[in-house]
C-alpha cells in the first residue's frame, strides 16, 4: 500500500538561542519491504549548510548547522511511502537449531550483533519473566515472541508521553504501564536476556489508535533465515505493511527524529504533529508538488 506520512517538530524558545548543528533522522530507509518514492524536508530558519549520509548503523541522516541567533526551529518532511510485507509470517528459520531459545547465532553473525545483544544492568526480574514466559511455551521461538507481544498489550496499561526517553526495563514491568517506548525497550531486554538480537524501531504506524499525532516505536529481531523482523508489543502485532520503518538502533536515544542542542538561558517548548493516512501515489505526488 501507499502511505503518506507528514511529520512537523517545532521548538519555540523564550529568547532567541544559537542553534548547535542537529542530527535528523527524517528520512525512511529503503529496503525490501518499503519502498520510499517521495521525500522533501523543510527547515525554518535555513540551514547554512545541510549534508546527508548513513550513520552508525546504516540510517539515514541529515545534518543541519545554523548560523546567527534564532527565537524557533520547525522542521517539516512529507513522504510517499510504499509498503509491501502483506506476509510477515513469509520466512523459514535456518538453522533449524534456532526454531527453539535460547540458541547461539553462528559466530561471524553473532560478532556483528554483539551491540543488540548487549544487557542492561539491575534487569534480573525482566530475564525471570521472560524466562517464566519461554518456558510458557516450551521455549518455541516464534512462539515466544508472539506471547510477549500478547502479553503487553493485553497485560500492561498504554500512557501516552510525548517526551522523554525510554523508561527502564524492569520499572516498565513492575509498573504494568508506559509508553510505545517503554514497552518496545522491555520487549528488547527480555529478548536480549534469552539470546535472540533485538533493536528499537522509530517509525509511522497507519491507524495507531492511541496516538495518531506522533512516532510510534516497535522491536526487530534478528532471527536466522528471516534477518530483522519487526514486532509491535503496542499493538500486539507483528510489524507488517501498515508500518514505517524511519530509523532502528541499539540505542533508542540515537534514532530521535531531531536530536541536538542550543547555547543560551531560554526556555523552550516541543510541539510534534504526525499525520500518516493511506493514499494513492498520484495524489501524492500531486500534494507534496503543491
Amino acid at each position: 500500500m501507499f502511505l503518506a506520512v507528514s511529520h512537523e517538530t517545532r521548538y519555540q524558545y523564550t529568547a532567541p538561542v544559537w542553534l548547535e548543528p542537529h542530527v535528523l533522522h527524517l528520512r525512511p530507509p529503503a529496503g525490501p519491504f518499503q519502498t520510499i518514492h517521495q521525500f522533501r524536508i523543510e527547515i525554518d530558519p535555513l540551514p547554512v549548510l545541510l549534508t546527508e549520509g548513513l550513520d552508525a548503523e546504516g540510517n539515514p541522516m541529515h545534518l543541519a548547522c545554523f548560523s546567527g541567533p534564532a527565537d524557533h526551529l520547525t522542521v517539516r518532511s512529507k513522504l510517499v511511502a510504499e509498503t509491501r510485507l502483506e506476509n510477515p509470517f513469509g520466512y523459514l528459520i535456518y538453522p533449524f537449531g534456532a526454531v527453539r531459545v535460547p540458541f547461539r547465532y553462528p559466530e561471524a553473525t553473532g560478532t556483528v550483533l554483539q551491540p543488540f545483544l548487549q544487557l542492561g544492568a539491575g534487569q534480573q526480574s525482566v530475564k525471570q519473566y521472560a524466562m517464566a514466559m519461554a518456558a510458557e511455551v516450551e521455549y518455541d521461538t516464534l512462539a515466544f515472541l508472539n506471547l510477549i507481544i500478547r502479553r503487553i498489550n493485553q497485560d500492561f496499561e498504554y500512557q501516552y508521553r510525548e517526551f522523554g526517553q525510554p523508561g527502564q526495563p524492569a520499572e516498565t514491568l513492575a509498573r504494568k504501564k508506559g509508553a510505545c517506548r517503554d514497552f518496545s525497550l522491555l520487549m528488547m531486554e527480555m529478548c536480549r536476556s534469552l539470546g535472540l538480537a533485538a533493536r528499537f524501531v522509530s517509525g509511522y504506524l497507519l491507524g495507531n489508535p492511541h496516538k495518531e499525532q506522533y512516532l510510534h516505536a516497535w522491536v526487530e529481531v534478528y532471527l536466522p533465515g528471516g534477518g530483522w523482523r519487526g514486532y509491535d508489543p503496542t499493538q500486539g502485532e507483528v510489524a507488517a505493511d501498515r508500518h514505517v520503518v524511519l530509523a532502528a538502533s541499539a540505542v533508542p536515544e540515537i534514532v530521535s527524529p531531531v536530536n541536538g542542542i542550543y547555547r543560551g538561558t531560554a526556555g523552550s517548548s516541543l510541539e510534534t504533529i504526525v499525520s500518516v493516512t493511506e493514499t494513492t501515489f498520484l495524489t501524492q505526488q500531486q500534494m507534496l508538488t503543491g
